[in-house]
């Protein structure tokens, strides 16, 4: 995954086409982030989607960029693939979705979950002490 110093660097030095051709491909988007982070961790795609216990054509369409993937969906992956805070917010950001705000209860829970390492079960436990509805 690219910084966000090579993005700048990349988009500054770019010509039109190259720029315009980028976006297009999707490479800012919350499946290229996911992709990328799939391939740090060695995971395939095929794991993943069995991971976040995804219908496999709904993964498969998320991770190829022709379905944006639900904030929901966004959330089990940053909880499965252990996401810090930063990263969650990025990706949620890069999702355009909204970013997780510690005043709503929901949103409070899985920071919680998130900072605290917690995995999916422990999460989904939390939520439903809080009275908070399931990620799935």
């Amino acid at each position: 995954m690219k910084s966000t110093d090579e993005l700048m660097n990349q988009i500054k030095r770019s010509r039109r086409e190259e720029f315009v051709g980028s976006l297009k491909e999707g490479s800012t988007d919350a499946s290229s982030m996911m992709k990328d982070i799939l391939s740090e961790k060695k995971v395939e795609v095929k794991r993943a989607i069995d991971m976040l216990l995804l219908e496999p054509s709904y993964g498969y369409q998320v991770f190829n960029g022709r379905r944006k993937p639900t904030r929901v969906i966004l959330l089990r992956f940053a909880i499965v693939f252990r996401l810090t805070l930063e990263e969650t917010q990025r990706l949620l950001k890069m999702g355009e979705k909204q970013e997780l705000y510690p005043r709503i209860r929901f949103d409070a829970a899985i920071i919680y979950g998130i900072e605290h390492r917690y995995s999916i079960e422990e999460v989904e436990d939390l939520l439903s002490e809080v009275g908070e509805k399931s990620l799935f």
